[in-house]
């Protein structure tokens, strides 16, 4: 458990330190390029280099790891005419925690939740959920 928590951490601060030497790079290529040509420098974000978010946290628990791999697993490369259903994602999480499913067959409530938190905004708004 310790050694997942502290391997957890450590990926957590490569990749943000990663990301801030990406923008501090883009940041001196942009004042060079702007030294060059009249254009002013565009400001870029690492998301935009990796067609994700970045996130800054104060810290990374187990959980919020886990879910953002299933997360990941889900919603990176998904087909907006067929998006993960949440039920699926649901047990997928269950699994990922080590959570138990309802006696129904259904995933556990928790998981249910976390499913929601992670369905992206712009399906909610198209089908009406979360109102």
């Amino acid at each position: 458990m310790l050694l997942e928590r502290a391997l957890a951490r450590t990926v957590a601060l490569h990749q943000a330190l990663e990301d801030s030497l990406e923008q501090r790079l883009e940041q001196c290529m942009g004042s060079l390029d702007s030294a060059h040509t009249s254009e002013p420098p565009r400001a870029t974000t690492s998301g935009e280099l990796s067609q994700g978010v970045t996130v800054h946290l104060p810290h990374l628990t187990r959980t919020l790891s886990l879910l953002f791999d299933v997360m990941r697993e889900h919603w990176s490369q998904w087909d907006p005419e067929r998006p993960p259903k949440s039920s699926t994602v649901a047990r997928a999480i269950d699994a990922k925690l080590g959570l138990k499913g309802q006696s129904t067959g259904e995933a556990s409530r928790s998981a249910q939740t976390f499913a929601a938190a992670l369905r992206p905004d712009s399906l909610n708004d198209a089908d009406g959920r979360h109102r």
